[in-house]
């Protein structure tokens, strides 16, 4: 036994570098087989698919010689698209290794005139295999800004082109490049592009573009669409006008140069509750909570005064008593008045009903809008309120829109949110599209939550609005999460599983007590839930004035001590923008409000009524 084991290890000794050869060998045919399989044979397979593709072309034109270029330097280009449609290829080109075609559109055979002869070039592309034919166009390098801003009736001047350089040739003068103006036209505000195109001399095309935006002084759009008073007259006019997230109508020119704008919507409901304009809660609000709400606070004018004279026929009124300056004001029945076409038809009685800045002759009374026409109302009453701001002219362009109600005025520097924008970002008043429901965006909390506010009544998960009543308790506050058969509870442990999604998070809301006090010194108290109403002095709780969100009335969260006989009175919107009450089981649209978390990112759209954001 000892001596056979000798032997094994003597024979292994004596063929150890004969064992080690042969490994090496084996190593270096298994190399050599790997390499042929993913490496050298996938290249052979690709150059042969390149042959047959390039003999392809070759063939066609031999039997099609007409079909080639003419004169010296012309070409012809044929993709493989072509090859397949023309019969040219018998079989299908794949990338190596795989069942995956080869791309048809960038592979092609250009065929050149050069004397005499003909040269063909072929670059195939498939996959990681690609021709080392030259492909790539070159690189242009345009002088100056992208966009050009270029004023209404001027006159475009290009700044041209600063360098074109190719990968393979090197650098190629300029005046190759060709330059397409024609469809910049400065008679008409709007943004075009200007097209560059450069070729090599492989003839690789390159392309760019420059953005050229024609804008119009909103003065000289007002002055040239009003007459010599410089007013917007009349029912049907375009004088709408994006600006800061929100909607509104150009009412005029000012005696000062500033142009007056009033928002097309009721942007809340409030008592007015003096005697006097300037001691109002309207104008404590406005010049507050709405202010704050402005993002292009520059543009407004800080100083404004409005007309407060006391009005005793609102058909023959004055403009003598200016109110205190403030950034932010309302109509008066001058305002009123001078909108009157001929018919005595005006934009401003959109059939939403809202507060004017002057008394009626009594200490009590207020004109105010109501179904279309002027009316005395009651300043303890609650009315609804449409904010008017003066805007500077200086640097106040037009970018685009014609004014119209789908295509309303967009200023130069007014910017929608992008794809992949986070919503809060984006401003108070724009619009997004949130489980079948439109909103707007009216808070964002310190956390960067966003609170948003529906522009009518929501809509369940299949597209039917949502009708409570109030609550069948006599308890405060009236929207109690925790009570059951409380209009609260419905709407956070029913209402929002309807219209649950990503995003929504339970958040704090505050209820105030309704009364005859300043909006802001109220009696409040506040909730813990998903979703709430909003109070009348709460941003966007009046009526939008949309045909899509017309309402007929909805509940609002303020709460009250008033009753009618034994059942609670609570406060609802009408549709034509004003306050009534209703006993507590009478069944009313909800308007809500509910809180996204700040993670909530857009996916599309612009914030408009007509195009509100999609989130992710």
């Amino acid at each position: 036994m000892r001596q056979m084991k000798v032997r094994l290890r003597d024979l292994i000794e004596k063929y150890k570098r004969q064992i080690i050869i042969a490994g090496i060998i084996l190593a270096a045919i298994l190399v050599l087989v790997l390499l042929y399989i993913f490496v050298i044979g996938p290249w052979i397979e690709f150059k042969g698919n390149e042959k047959k593709f390039t003999n392809a072309i070759q063939e066609y034109y031999d039997r099609n010689p007409g079909y080639l270029p003419k004169n010296d330097g012309d070409y012809r280009t044929m993709t493989l698209q072509d090859a397949y449609d023309n019969g040219m290829l018998s079989e299908t080109l794949f990338i190596p290794n795989t069942k995956r075609i080869c791309s048809f559109d960038n592979s092609w055979v250009r065929v050149f005139k050069e004397g005499d002869d003909y040269k063909y070039y072929t670059y195939l592309e498939c996959g990681f295999y690609k021709s080392s034919t030259d492909h790539e166009g070159p690189e242009i390098t345009l002088e100056g800004e992208s966009p050009v801003l270029v004023y209404f009736n001027g006159t475009y001047e290009d700044p041209g082109v600063k360098s074109v350089i190719d990968n393979k040739d090197g650098e190629l003068d300029i005046s190759s490049v060709t330059i397409d103006t024609s469809k910049v036209d400065t008679k008409a505000i709007g943004t075009y592009k200007v097209t560059y195109v450069a070729y090599d001399k492989m003839r690789n095309r390159s392309e760019v573009t420059r953005d050229v935006t024609v804008v119009s002084n909103l003065t000289d759009l007002v002055k040239a669409n009003t007459d010599d008073t410089n007013t917007y007259k009349g029912f049907d006019v375009n004088n709408y006008l994006q600006f800061s997230g929100m909607l509104w109508r150009i009412v005029g020119i000012n005696d000062d140069g500033t142009i007056k704008i009033v928002l097309e919507d009721s942007v809340a409901n409030l008592i007015y509750g003096a005697s006097s304009y300037d001691e109002s809660n309207v104008k404590r609000w406005l010049n507050n909570v709405f202010y704050n709400a402005i993002h292009n606070k520059d543009y407004v004018k800080q100083d404004s005064t409005f007309c407060i004279d006391t009005v005793t026929d609102v058909n023959n009124p004055t403009c003598n008593e200016l109110s205190v300056p403030a950034p932010v004001g309302m109509l008066s029945a001058t305002d009123y008045k001078n909108s009157l076409d001929a018919n005595g038809e005006s934009y401003l009685l959109n059939m939403v009903g809202f507060w004017f800045t002057n008394h009626t002759g009594t200490d009590t009374n207020v004109w105010a809008s109501f179904r279309g026409n002027p009316m005395d109302y009651e300043q303890d009453n609650l009315g609804a309120v449409r904010p008017v701001v003066n805007l500077n002219t200086d640097e106040l362009y037009v970018q685009s829109g014609t004014g119209s109600y789908t295509e309303p005025y967009k200023l130069y520097d007014y910017e929608y949110g992008k794809e992949n924008d986070a919503l809060n970002t984006r401003l108070i008043g724009e619009y997004v599209m949130y489980s079948n429901n439109a909103w707007r965006i009216t808070a964002i909390d310190q956390d960067g939550n966003i609170e948003l506010t529906s522009a009518g009544i929501i809509r369940d998960s299949e597209n039917h609005d949502i009708y409570a009543s109030y609550g069948e308790t006599l308890e405060y506050p009236k929207l109690d999460p925790t009570m059951q058969y409380n209009l609260g509870y419905v709407l956070d442990q029913q209402v929002a599983l309807q219209i649950s999604g990503q995003y929504l998070i339970r958040h704090d809301w505050t209820i105030k007590e309704l009364s005859d006090a300043y909006y802001d010194e109220v009696e409040t108290t506040t909730i813990t839930s998903y979703m709430s109403i909003p109070n009348s002095s709460d941003l966007f709780s009046g009526t939008n004035s949309d045909p899509l969100f017309k309402i007929t009335q909805y509940w609002l969260a303020d709460y009250i001590t008033m009753y009618s006989g034994v059942v609670p009175v609570v406060n609802a919107v009408n549709g034509y923008g004003f306050v009534v009450s209703f006993d507590e089981y009478r069944s009313n649209g909800v308007k809500a409000k509910i809180y996204l978390s700040k993670d909530a990112v857009i996916s599309s759209g612009n914030g408009t009524v007509n195009s509100p954001y999609y989130l992710k």
